[in-house]
């Protein structure tokens, strides 16, 4: 994921600064990897009269890679196995199985809200992991032309 704030005045750049220090702190509390690259670029601007003139801003670019904890970040005694119970859940007016996984730990182990994961069955086996082409970001391409 990538979000990009573009600042034109001093008074903006230090509020986009004060948002990317709460955000950093936060993304280092749920254990993700992060970078934030700041660029000079061109923008244009409207004026009162409604011209047009063209101002350097700071483009703030925040990156956030993925989560790092993971099983591996557990010590053998600290992973805790859970017994779940498969229920029911109808697709037209057939019952099919259904699991559900919820809970706390699920964010611990790096599953947040609204990721995308690959499920994979093997024989009695569910594998569950993060979509890693979500996490994929691929180079920052510089918008100025200078």
């Amino acid at each position: 994921m990538a979000v990009n704030i573009d600042c034109i005045s001093i008074k903006a750049s230090y509020q986009a600064v004060k948002v990317l220090i709460l955000l950093t702190e936060k993304l280092v509390k749920m254990s993700c990897e992060f970078y934030i690259r700041p660029y000079y670029i061109k923008v244009d601007t409207l004026t009162q009269e409604h011209d047009i003139i063209t101002k350097t801003a700071i483009r703030w670019t925040l990156i956030v890679k993925k989560s790092v904890l993971s099983y591996s970040n557990y010590k053998d005694d600290e992973i805790q196995k859970r017994i779940l119970s498969v229920y029911y859940s109808y697709t037209g007016n057939k019952k099919v199985p259904q699991i559900r996984l919820q809970g706390k730990w699920l964010k611990e182990l790096g599953f947040a809200i609204g990721e995308k994961i690959i499920v994979l069955p093997k024989n009695g086996i569910i594998e569950i992991k993060i979509d890693s082409a979500e996490n994929n970001v691929g180079l920052i391409k510089k918008d100025n032309k200078d």
